[in-house]
């Protein structure tokens, strides 16, 4: 009996890959989404064409109404990161179609750390934490390197 069930199971796992070939994409119609460079100023500005030059790594940071905790998380983001030169990596904030100031927060903290590539993904509408990440992914330089 429990052969027969060690069989079932491996021939039932075996048709995993099969059935997530079937499934319907979990986000098939994404948002439509603007991806901004926060400048020293603490304004947007178009994103550089040559961001990938010598990126090592991209961080997307999903965001829904996450004003109040944005700072401490990027700050400590950014503090984790010295190692690395400001142009090894990106950070993209993607803004989940937020209702509190979460963009806003997000250009103070492009003027507090001028030397850091901080771009802003503005999502038009909320597509859950992994529509946002997915869209941010799909921005990022190293997904197009």
């Amino acid at each position: 009996m429990s052969t027969l069930l060690l069989y079932l199971s491996t021939f039932l796992l075996s048709l995993l890959p099969l059935v997530y070939t079937l499934l319907p994409p979990l986000h098939p119609h994404l948002p439509s989404s603007t991806l901004s460079k926060v400048t020293t100023s603490g304004t947007l500005s178009r994103p550089p064409t040559d961001r990938g030059a010598a990126l090592k790594l991209s961080i997307v940071v999903p965001a829904y109404n996450e004003e109040s905790r944005l700072k401490a998380g990027l700050t400590g983001l950014i503090t984790s990161l010295k190692t690395l030169k400001p142009n090894e990596y990106e950070i993209i904030v993607c803004n989940d179609g937020s209702k509190d100031g979460t963009s806003e927060e997000c250009l103070k903290l492009g003027s507090l750390h001028p030397n850091i590539n901080l771009l802003l993904l503005e999502l038009s509408q909320n597509a859950g934490k992994g529509g946002a990440l997915k869209s941010g992914t799909k921005k990022s330089s190293l997904s197009r390197s």
